[in-house]
């Protein structure tokens, strides 16, 4: 049985819980069920260890889980001080 659970993100980008979703069969199950009880914050959907979907709250939007988030983004780029030096930029 497929366990899939909604993640919760405050303002900050950090998780503040979890909800399971104990009826949802497969990801266009548990994805619908997202989408009734979205409360004014980005939530992630996880199946096991596999993300399967980030909803926007501000844009109604939802990404697969394989893209990276906007967090994920930003903490990957290189800082300037990191740059090597005579490298293009």
């Amino acid at each position: 049985m497929p366990d899939y659970r909604i993640y919760t993100l405050g303002h900050d980008g950090h998780f503040q819980g979890s909800i399971p979703l104990p009826d949802c069969p497969d990801d266009d199950t548990a994805i619908a069920a997202v989408k009734q009880v979205l409360d004014g914050h980005d939530v992630e959907l996880w199946q096991l260890d596999r993300k399967v979907a980030v909803f926007d709250h501000k844009t109604k939007s939802v990404k697969s889980g394989n893209a990276p988030s906007k967090r994920w983004e930003a903490s990957v780029e290189p800082k300037k001080s990191q740059a090597r030096a005579g490298a293009p930029s």
